[in-house]
């Protein structure tokens, strides 16, 4: 997913915000964002994963969660 992140705000941008303090649960995401980075897990694990629209706000609202899901729905 940090790749798909670098593709959609560069490299530069991610890191800087990775690096801020907090952790990746943190870091919140806008929807379309988590569509992208969700296609992308699909892709990597060769399965479908759930969209925002069926997941609640609360699983993907953040780098985080969104990793959680694709973890658990991945697998």
């Amino acid at each position: 997913m940090i790749e798909a992140l670098y593709d959609l705000f560069g490299q530069e941008e991610v890191d800087g915000a990775l690096a801020e303090p907090g952790d990746d649960y943190m870091h919140e995401l806008e929807s379309k964002t988590a569509e992208y980075l969700l296609v992308a897990a699909e892709v990597a694990v060769d399965r479908e994963l759930p969209t925002p629209a069926e997941l609640g706000r609360d699983q993907w609202s953040s780098l985080g969660l969104l990793i959680d899901v694709a973890l658990k729905d991945g697998l």
